[in-house]
């Protein structure tokens, strides 16, 4: 009988500590599980980012001001009104950008750029020439147009760090630096049958490098599909934007 009573004591004592133990590995449990969830819902957060890792973005714009086309224009003024027409003319800057995401702070592309300038001269004047179908000199209204065209093509690497992405809005600065091309063209023409002809001159020019330096926001209305602006100096611009394309 005593036996029996300290079985039973023993049981009674031992179940609470059993049931402790029970819900404390339960409780251990739930928090396991909690966590591992907060992880997932860390990693799902950040893929849903803008920009992150191993993501690519391309985007394609425009800039403006063109700072040295205001330039050009400013000197061409001052030849105006001694018999000639001036006229500048320009296309660009334009630019091609690709980015790789390293991490979800710093990206890495390539920048290709084209910009282009041409100035010219037409000069309206009267002359004789000789017909000889005729066998008489008659009078004509010439043109002479010379053009002076200044290109530029340049490709560098860029490297920009963001911060502050979300899901739809990715705010970022960078520079760049690379090679740029640049040359100068220079040719001439003339609807005069007594005229000369000149063949057409390249230069081409110095200092063949690309520089650039910029703050800007990309905002996607889809989650692949959206804009970008940019501020700073790039290509003889000040600001830039157009499409951009996230995948």
């Amino acid at each position: 009988m005593k036996k029996l009573i300290l079985i039973f004591t023993s049981v009674v004592i031992l179940t609470p500590s059993a049931k402790a133990q029970q819900s404390t590995s339960g409780d251990d449990f739930k928090t396991k599980n909690s966590n591992t969830k907060t992880e997932k819902q860390k990693k799902e957060e950040s893929d849903e980012k803008a920009f992150k890792e191993g993501s690519i973005a391309v985007t394609v714009g425009y800039g403006f001001p063109d700072i040295y086309k205001s330039y050009v224009k400013g000197i061409v003024n001052n030849f105006q009104g001694n018999g000639a027409v001036y006229s500048v003319k320009g296309i660009g800057p334009a630019f091609l950008k690709a980015e790789y995401g390293l991490s979800k702070l710093i990206g890495l592309g390539a920048v290709i750029a084209y910009h282009n300038i041409s100035v010219s001269e037409t000069y309206t004047y009267q002359d004789s020439y000789y017909n000889s179908v005729s066998g008489t000199w008659e009078y004509g209204t010439y043109e002479d147009v010379e053009k002076l065209t200044y290109t530029s093509l340049s490709a560098a690497v860029r490297i920009n760090f963001h911060f502050g992405t979300g899901k739809r809005l990715d705010p970022y600065a960078g520079v760049a630096a690379g090679y740029s091309q640049k040359q100068y063209k220079f040719t001439y023409s003339t609807n005069n049958p007594n005229g000369l002809s000149y063949v057409p001159q390249t230069y081409e020019g110095v200092f063949p490098v690309y520089f650039a330096m910029s703050a800007g926001l990309r905002y996607y209305f889809t989650p692949n599909i959206g804009i970008y602006g940019e501020v700073g100096f790039d290509k003889w611009s000040v600001l830039q934007g157009g499409l951009a394309i996230t995948f």
